[in-house]
């Protein structure tokens, strides 16, 4: 779905942001593994990656903190998330499996799609709802950072797929399309 010529930058803006977010998702989160070649803790690692990149993408894609833990999702998965200690900056110590893992992804896809149809020119130039980010002026910038984070652990995922099973995932220009 292209945009219209003459359409608004801001339904273009959507439509490329909705794209590239989805990316490093398409073809390789969908294959991620249920035994890698060595160990259970290299699973439940590369899948502490994975719900590190799609809680950081979760909340990036709301308004503040307590917006993020009031999704019926995390409220539904309340003893998953006990916690969050994604927030508190120390080192991760719950594991996750491949289900929630998926269920995740899916969370996430749908909320993408929604967050970034409904933002305008006036949501995206105010001031993200995070008190440690200093550097970002616009809730725009932040979409871009987000975007930026989803492809540095996809790419560290993909890697780790390519050293323990020998397969990598190939490259994936943009998002799923459709409604799928």
């Amino acid at each position: 779905m292209k945009p219209e010529l003459g359409s608004s930058p801001t339904n273009a803006w959507s439509l490329i942001n909705r794209k590239q977010r989805s990316a490093p998702c398409r073809s390789g989160w969908s294959v991620a593994p249920t035994r890698l070649g060595t160990s259970r803790k290299q699973i439940l690692m590369f899948y502490q990656v994975m719900f590190h990149t799609l809680f950081s993408t979760d909340l990036y894609l709301g308004e503040d903190v307590s917006s993020q833990r009031e999704q019926p999702f995390h409220l539904e998965h309340a003893s998953t998330f006990k916690g969050y200690e994604e927030i508190g900056g120390g080192l991760q110590q719950r594991t996750y499996e491949k289900p929630f893992i998926s269920d995740y992804l899916q969370h996430c896809r749908v909320k993408a799609k929604s967050v970034i149809a409904a933002e305008t020119a006036r949501t995206l130039a105010q001031l993200p709802g995070f008190s440690w980010i200093k550097d970002f002026e616009t809730r725009d910038e932040l979409h871009v950072y987000s975007i930026r984070h989803l492809q540095h652990h996809a790419a560290q995922l993909s890697l780790r797929l390519k050293l323990d099973t020998g397969k990598g995932i190939g490259w994936v220009g943009s998002g799923w399309r459709g409604g799928k």
